[in-house]
């Protein structure tokens, strides 16, 4: 988390005041709401609850704390506020969204550990911290970072379901879905996997009991996609519009067949996000899975192939959409090394020698994209080209 920290800071300011692209999108309602009182962010694109809601509270703490505005009600000093020190607030956006960034670190490895150990844990967190996509898009205000800390917070639940099919687990998990799918709408594909888990978990306890953690946790995460996204039904018409213009054409990003995306994200988006030595690692994996059928490591999987097959039947492809599910990718290739290491040393007679081989393994593994992370920084590190 340390070195997450570290190495997302290096360019965190890059460009202010000017904003990247897309953060005006999540930063102008939030200031709109702290300002106006009105709480229909008026966008639905992603639809970005966890971000736009959290930063229009944290503007308006300000306003309170800091510059002494009501405490009920909203202060049109925060719009002028906005006008006049625009970097500022896009500085605090920024800051939250890191915050889900690093938190990210901590839930896959507890997911790591459950389900393939903790040495596969640990070095899938240390791979995660050097992915350029990864670094890229969790310092800027978007809703990557909260759709990655809230997809492995669902499934860190919806794997304990298996050993412990309780409606209190479910209701869990239903939360941490809701909060998932008001965080980036394809992440709905959580839901099926929760299904399973219960059906799973009620064979293997065996309790005819699955209908009810299905109920609860499947009427949870609708309350909660409702309760945190409300004006998604108040306001349908501009939240199917919003919908619709994120799915328009777009040159560069268009133009395949679903099962053109599906061979794009698998062929290209993965591995030039991860590397090809990764994806390779990640195959035998993959085999090492459906050998073992252990099945929490299958629901996984199932998460992978379902969430990519998800984003594959939309219109457009971007290498940013398979990020919910590069860190299981890491987890299956980390599992792929340290099941190499253990069938050297079947009898275990050479701990030591097979740790340093362990860690020399994983750190040439992360060569590669550690080089691509450093280039990164040293880029994000100056002003870009639309800036100067």
């Amino acid at each position: 988390m340390v070195l997450g920290v570290a190495v997302e800071m290096r360019g965190f300011t890059r460009d202010l005041p000017y904003p990247d692209t897309d953060e005006p999108v999540f930063i102008q309602p939030a200031v709109h709401m702290a300002s106006t009182g009105d709480l229909d962010p008026h966008w639905f694109g992603h639809p970005g609850s966890t971000v736009i809601y959290p930063l229009a509270l944290v503007f308006h703490f300000e306003d309170v704390v800091v510059h002494g505005g009501p405490v009920f009600t909203s202060n049109a000093d925060v719009a002028r506020r906005f006008q006049s020190s625009v970097g500022h607030f896009y500085l605090v956006g920024r800051l939250w969204v890191v915050v889900f960034a690093i938190g990210a670190i901590p839930l896959l490895f507890l997911l790591g550990r459950r389900v393939f150990g903790t040495t596969a844990g640990i070095i899938a967190a240390l791979w995660w911290v050097f992915l350029p996509l990864i670094v890229s898009y969790g310092r800027i205000v978007r809703t990557d970072s909260a759709g990655v800390f809230f997809t492995l917070l669902s499934l860190l639940l919806i794997v304990r379901i298996v050993e412990h099919s309780t409606v209190r687990i479910n209701v869990f998990a239903g939360l941490a879905i809701g909060l998932a799918v008001s965080s980036r709408y394809f992440l709905v594909t959580l839901i099926p996997i929760l299904v399973l888990a219960n059906l799973v978990g009620a064979h293997r306890q065996r309790r005819p009991q699955a209908i009810r953690g299905i109920l609860a946790g499947c009427g949870t995460a609708l309350a909660c996609f409702l309760a945190t996204t409300p004006y998604f039904l108040l306001d349908l018409r501009t939240a199917v519009h919003s919908i619709t213009l994120e799915n328009t054409h777009l040159i560069g990003h268009d133009g395949f067949t679903p099962p053109g995306n599906f061979a794009w994200y698998a062929g290209t988006a993965i591995p030039g996000a991860i590397s090809w030595p990764l994806v390779g690692l990640a195959v035998i994996g993959v085999v090492l899975v459906l050998r073992r059928r252990n099945v929490e490591q299958l629901l996984l999987l199932a998460f992978v192939a379902l969430f990519v097959a998800a984003v594959s039947m939309g219109r457009l492809h971007w290498n940013r959409w398979v990020i919910p599910v590069l860190g299981i990718v890491l987890l299956l290739a980390a599992d792929a090394v340290v099941s190499a290491v253990a069938a050297v040393d079947r009898e275990r007679t050479h701990k030591k020698l097979a740790a340093v081989g362990l860690i020399v393994a994983a750190l040439m593994l992360a060569a590669i994209p550690a080089e691509a992370v450093i280039s990164l920084d040293q880029r994000t590190s100056r002003p870009s080209t639309r800036t100067l």
